[in-house]
């Protein structure tokens, strides 16, 4: 039996609001995966109804034929991909905020670039790129650019004029003011951009390599799906989810530490 106690503590955690951030935030994973079991189990006849159980069964089999091979090369795509587009999208993105005539210029191409869809220019990339590492960190570069671009140039334009006042009385040159005032000003804006193109950039890994690879977990899940392995082709998406989920966590825990720097709760 519940004493009285034991609910009025739990009223009083459930209704106060003093649940543990983790506890909310694993709640929700751990009631998919319950939900995926039991339709798995449920539906045991239906050949893509797959349970949660059987697709981790399906992980040992897929490390033999090669899973540390294809979790490398796709982590090398996304990693290039990923610093090709910082690197870029930091130096275009504070151009665009500081020049205001390359901003007229390039600025809209930049942000029209950004509505089409990846997948309409993959076979493009894989046709002029090949089959191999290149194209697919192209499409990876391109997807992440054109978000840290825009959020680059979005935070440099809201620095504060006093600071640039001040590097000039200094006499500070453009490029110290770039490294030493607008990229830092900038940062948040990139971070919150990087936390939104963690996402699109692994779905690009895994449609460049659907479209046209010859490795990686997205290769992976499409051989398996060819071949019917149904609990093999959902052990490569779960693989591609955790990424997902622990990139985007790796980005949330620098983007807070920043914050917190700046005195930003």
């Amino acid at each position: 039996m519940v004493s009285q106690s034991e609910k009025a503590k739990a009223k009083e955690l459930l209704l106060g609001g003093k649940i543990p951030g983790y506890v909310t935030a694993v709640l929700p994973i751990v009631a998919l995966l319950v939900l995926w079991q039991l339709v798995g189990q449920l539906h045991s006849r239906n050949p893509y109804a797959v349970s949660l159980s059987s697709t981790l069964a399906a992980v040992p089999a897929w490390w033999q034929r090669g899973m540390a091979t294809d979790l490398r090369t796709s982590g090398e795509e996304i990693l290039l991909g990923a610093l090709i587009a910082l690197v870029a999208g930091l130096v275009v993105g504070v151009l665009l905020g500081r020049v205001r005539v390359l901003d007229l210029l390039v600025g809209p191409w930049v942000r029209a670039f950004y509505t089409i869809p990846v997948i309409a220019l993959t076979p493009l990339f894989v046709i002029a790129l090949g089959l191999g590492i290149e194209s697919k960190v192209a499409i990876i570069a391109m997807v992440g650019f054109f978000p840290i671009a825009i959020n680059t140039a979005v935070g440099t334009r809201q620095l504060n004029s006093t600071y640039a006042d001040i590097a000039d009385s200094f006499g500070a040159s453009r490029f110290k003011r770039v490294l030493r005032i607008d990229t830092p000003a900038a940062l948040p804006y990139v971070i919150t951009a990087i936390r939104l193109a963690v996402a699109p950039m692994i779905v690009a890994v895994f449609v460049a390599e659907l479209l046209g690879g010859d490795g990686g977990v997205g290769y992976h899940i499409q051989q398996s799906a060819q071949s019917l392995n149904i609990a093999s082709m959902y052990a490569g998406i779960l693989v591609l989810i955790v990424v997902a989920v622990v990139a985007d966590g790796i980005v949330r825990a620098v983007e807070n530490h920043m914050l917190a720097k700046r005195g930003i709760s």
